[in-house]
């Protein structure tokens, strides 16, 4: 991935953390509320992402990869085709900006099987 995709991706996952920035600022006498309220967002997920564990999935043909599934956001299941394949949870969506700037900063998918 190169740095400017990496870049656009990032971005694209703060829209819903810069929308309630903005929205909460609207209301002056709330402000200590919206930044209570994102500091327990963002650090309610760290325990999650510590406890999680690569999962092995396969979404069609021969591409196997390890996925980053952060305790209890994830959900795997095998699909009607026999693969193994992983879906957020109702509470993993609410955590889907976090998950997934877990998944482009610190824990990328790897090959599966020993690869690199």
């Amino acid at each position: 991935m190169s740095p400017r995709d990496l870049n656009v991706a990032v971005a694209s996952l703060l829209v819903p953390l810069a929308i309630a920035g903005l929205v909460v600022p609207a209301f002056r006498r709330y402000r200590w509320l919206g930044a209570a309220l994102l500091l327990f967002y963002v650090v309610g997920y760290v325990p999650l992402s510590l406890a999680g564990t690569y999962l092995t999935e396969n979404h069609g043909g021969d591409d196997w990869q390890r996925s980053w599934c952060p305790r209890f956001l994830v959900t795997p299941y095998r699909a009607p085709s026999g693969r193994q394949r992983a879906d957020l949870s109702p509470v993993g969506a609410l955590y889907w900006p976090l998950l997934g700037m877990d998944r482009l900063l610190w824990h990328r998918d790897q090959e599966p099987f020993g690869g690199g």
